[in-house]
């Protein structure tokens, strides 16, 4: 039997403070026609939510692994660009849109120890809202849940198990048929998870679901357990392990779940390797150990619609072309006054160069160029520089119209 017992659950109050993923902003300032004059001055907009390893509060979000070496072709970082702000390079703001399109693979990691019956009841009862959201929202999500059966005979009587009923379980499946379904882009691997050996199952099992994964995909693990994770690999062995994947390898993934950060007596131990894993990736943490009794579900709610939200945020691409706004009343655009500058997650500023159509492109450079050079509506990225900036979700470009466009350096 499972050291700590359901019944004395503490009230609870989880803290929701998720930082919100920048869309990129697209600045624009052109030249009085006759000559040049000042145009309306840059507005400052939103540069991302910061995230990183500064600790893991209930539900914070930031920056994770598996981000993309795609070079851009950049004139300075750091500050160092030639672009005087203060002087021509004054500007109007447009925010542009995320496209639809993105894909993202979630794998949950259920605990089907004798402790977790409320918690395997709450994964059951919310995964269909949990999907349909993100699949409402234009991502194509595919799910697979490891677990969710009991790890043991005692557990099995006090009835632990995850059946997912329809539309994303097979139907007629439940209560205690097979519910994965395939063209709903569902999969239960039903084997054991007990609670200490997540890591090591998801490693024993990973031939027969990986199949279910997609390269091209946000790929998201939710661990929900009240247990640590004493058996191998540790929290850097499984980075590693994961970053050898080939569907992982340069694609964003992050680790997430719904385990003790701090301790009570609802908690049979810390999740100490579950929080270095959280830590390091950029994920979302719920604290089980604040869960009061009867409240687990309404908690797991809370929970699984924050991590809906960020995952499709972080799933759906970003337009890398951008409308040339009009310019404003009086002025005129001039196609050779014009920068792109686009803006990291630590916060370091780079010019792309300006090149004069996409034969230009180089895999190692990148830049960007007009839709049609003639008569330009559209800035575009090239696709290593796009690649490079949709794989930085919190990254802010601008289109700057009114200094002298920066040219490569001649080799």
């Amino acid at each position: 039997m499972d050291p700590k017992s359901n019944a004395t659950r503490p009230a609870n109050r989880l803290s929701a403070d998720v930082t919100t993923i920048a869309l990129f902003a697209v600045a624009a300032a052109c030249s009085p026609s006759g000559g040049a004059g000042t145009g309306a001055r840059e507005r400052d907009t939103p540069g991302g939510g910061a995230g990183g390893s500064g600790g893991t509060p209930a539900l914070d979000a930031g920056p994770g692994a598996g981000g993309s070496a795609a070079a851009i072709n950049v004139a300075g970082s750091g500050g160092g660009s030639t672009l005087d702000p203060d002087a021509a390079c004054q500007a109007v703001v447009q925010q542009t849109e995320r496209v639809e399109g993105g894909r993202a693979d979630i794998i949950w990691v259920v605990d089907g120890s004798g402790s977790m019956v409320e918690e395997n009841a709450a994964v059951q009862n919310n995964l269909n809202a949990f999907s349909q959201f993100i699949g409402g929202a234009g991502i194509d999500v595919h799910v697979v849940l490891l677990g969710g059966i009991a790890s043991d005979p005692w557990s099995a009587l006090n009835g632990i198990g995850v059946c997912v009923a329809p539309p994303l379980g097979m139907p007629g499946a439940c209560p205690g048929g097979d519910d994965t379904n395939l063209p709903a882009g569902y999969l239960h691997w039903a084997n054991a998870v007990g609670s200490n050996n997540g890591l090591q199952v998801i490693q024993a099992s990973y031939s027969g679901w990986r199949a279910m994964l997609r390269p091209d995909a946000l790929k998201t693990w939710v661990v929900v357990t009240d247990d640590e994770a004493t058996a191998p690999p540790d929290a850097a062995t499984f980075v590693s392990w994961v970053n050898a994947q080939p569907e992982f390898q340069g694609a964003k993934w992050r680790f997430s779940g719904i385990f003790c950060v701090t301790n009570s007596a609802n908690c049979a131990a810390p999740g100490t390797t579950w929080n270095a894993l959280v830590t390091q990736t950029g994920g979302l943490a719920g604290d089980l150990a604040r869960f009061g009794s009867g409240q687990v579900d309404a908690e797991f709610k809370r929970v699984f619609d924050t991590l809906a939200q960020g995952i499709v945020q972080e799933a759906t691409p970003v337009d890398c072309e951008w409308s040339i706004p009009p310019p404003p009343e009086g002025q005129t655009l001039d196609p050779n006054q014009v920068n792109v500058r686009y803006t990291d997650s630590s916060g370091s500023t780079h010019l792309l160069y300006g090149l004069d159509d996409a034969s230009q492109c180089q895999p190692g450079t990148g830049g960007w160029y007009y839709n049609d050079p003639a008569n330009p509506s559209r800035v575009v990225a090239c696709e290593s520089s796009c690649q490079a900036m949709q794989s930085d979700p919190n990254a802010r470009v601008e289109v700057l119209f009114g200094c002298a466009r920066e040219q490569p350096p001649v080799k």
